[in-house]
């Protein structure tokens, strides 16, 4: 039981950095349209 609740943990742990990438990635893309638009 405490080794499924750790490997849970690290589960939500890798879930968590995963949509961290997402939302900087998200973030660059709206920044370099809003850039072009701008000239």
């Amino acid at each position: 039981m405490k080794e499924n609740g750790g490997l849970d943990l690290f589960n939500q742990e890798e879930r968590g950095v995963g949509d961290r990438e997402k939302g900087r990635r998200k973030h660059r893309r709206k920044e370099e349209s809003w850039k072009k638009m701008n000239g």
